[in-house]
């Protein structure tokens, strides 16, 4: 996992000048980075992932991490699949996040005969980042009234969002969650 924002980009966000606020700010990003990773269920980051599954019989395999910007080893029944030299040439070749088979199939099975590596992951765009500043402000801000819904004083009340995040946060993170069965 990495931090999807930095300190000094939190700190603008949130209008902190002092470095007093360094160290929790820090561990705030570390967190709020891992509950977007959670919530989108995808790394934001290209990371090196490894699957195990049953074959399906097929010559296409779709992996559970994208966009893929590499795949380092394919096996089927312990058996390495070359790359190949073009997409009529025996092996497999990589097409839309899709690993298609020429001269081969993803042999069926019940139990997991199948096993890539490949290095996967989205790297933080500006809306990824906002929303990680967002979230970051927002645990920053209510640290004084954890527990809270609301506040009264000299007759006002003010009544406070308790929930993980926010609708117009999680409004900028929908298009990026991998929805999984």
């Amino acid at each position: 996992m990495s931090d999807l924002t930095t300190v000094d980009a939190a700190k603008e966000y949130i209008g902190i000048v002092s470095p007093d606020a360094d160290g929790l700010l820090d561990a705030l990003i570390k967190g709020e980075s891992a509950f977007i990773e959670s919530y989108c269920s995808r790394p934001f980051s290209v990371q090196e992932q490894s699957q195990l599954f049953p074959g399906n019989g097929k010559s296409q395999w779709t992996p559970k991490f994208f966009p893929i910007t590499e795949v380092k080893s394919l096996k089927i029944n312990g058996i390495a699949i070359p790359e190949a030299q073009d997409i009529t040439s025996p092996g497999w070749f990589l097409s839309n996040d899709t690993i298609y088979l020429n001269g081969y199939a993803f042999a069926w099975s019940q139990v997991p005969n199948c096993a890539c590596t490949y290095m996967a992951g989205l790297v933080p765009t500006n809306d990824i980042v906002h929303a990680c500043n967002e979230l970051v402000a927002i645990r920053y801000k209510e640290r004084d009234r954890i527990g809270k819904s609301s506040e009264s004083l000299a007759g006002e009340t003010t009544a406070y969002i308790v929930k993980a995040m926010p609708d117009h946060v999680a409004a900028i993170l929908k298009p990026y969650r991998r929805v999984t069965a």
